[in-house]
């Protein structure tokens, strides 16, 4: 509460930091992760120099940087990997839970009738962290 490191700033400064924060913030929405995949490609493909880049450029970057620590769980070392991983799994499927005793369609990846938290993880991995790590390797 003693600290705020925006306190410096003008109004316009204030409203410029925190649009950038929310943007980043929303970059992490696992829904829309395809959409950044295809922009992380077009960006990936243009082989201009980060120093260069436009003002919404460097802001994609941010954004990426931060979509890409949210779900750097998987490339820590094994055991801290592992526990992330098995508290993200119990949180899917607790809200699973939640759905079935509410009488609601319980979402088919929060079933934990269905689902396996090492296939869970597999398919994260495969399907959302290889690429988007080694997109991220291209760029920096």
């Amino acid at each position: 509460p003693h600290i705020n490191v925006l306190a410096g700033l003008t109004p316009e400064q204030f409203k410029e930091v925190r649009g950038c924060l929310l943007t980043c913030i929303l970059a992490t929405d696992m829904a829309r992760h395809s959409e950044y995949m295809v922009k992380m490609r077009a960006f990936a493909s243009s082989r201009d120099a980060i120093e260069g880049r436009e003002k919404t450029d460097r802001l994609f970057l941010m954004e990426i940087l931060l979509k890409s620590a949210d779900i750097s769980n998987v490339i820590k070392p094994f055991p801290l990997a592992q526990k992330w991983a098995f508290r993200v799994v119990e949180e899917f499927f607790e809200q699973g839970d939640k759905e079935r005793h509410a009488n609601l369609p319980v979402t088919p990846m929060y079933d934990r009738q269905k689902q396996s938290p090492c296939g869970m993880q597999l398919g994260f991995i495969d399907f959302v962290c290889k690429e988007t790590f080694a997109l991220l390797a291209q760029l920096l």
